[in-house]
Formats: structure tokens, sequence, C-alpha cells
């Protein structure tokens, strides 16, 4: 699609020096795929991580109750599973 788009372009779109219609297809993957690709893998990461974000302060939250229920001599999470 780079190539087909980027054919009847005059100039240089950035990171690229050369036009995209004199470029091979490894120098299109070169200057284009491989960012794009980068750039899906950090925003799913990203949104995996807003995601599982209140799972992980739920979980912190409870491993710190249980930990304070333990040192007052009540029965908390830690307790039982000893």
């Amino acid at each position: 699609m780079i190539k087909f788009f980027g054919d009847g372009l005059t100039s240089p779109i950035y990171p690229a020096t050369t036009l995209i219609k004199d470029m091979s297809a490894s120098q299109i993957w070169g200057s284009y795929i491989r960012y794009i690709g980068a750039g899906g893998v950090l925003a799913g990461g990203f949104i995996t991580l807003f995601k599982t974000f209140p799972t992980l302060i739920k979980a912190f939250k409870d491993s710190l109750s249980g930990f304070g229920a333990s040192a007052k001599g009540q029965k908390g999470l830690t307790a039982i599973y000893r």
C-alpha cells in the first residue's frame, strides 16, 4: 500500500530521503514498515497495561491489607495460607 499510494509523490516522506517510487521493497521496509510495526507493538503494550491496571491496583491493595491484618493478629489472607 505504501508503494501504491506513494508512487505519485514528488517529495520524500520523512524519515526516507528518496522517493517511494525509487525504493525497493527492503528500503520501504527499513524506512516505514519497521516503525509502523514497532508502534503497533508499543500501542498493544500500553492498551494491555491500561486494561489490566485496575486488576493490578486491586491485587496490590489486597496484598497490603493481608499484611496489615496478619500484623494486628487478625486472620488475613496470609494467615489462612500458612
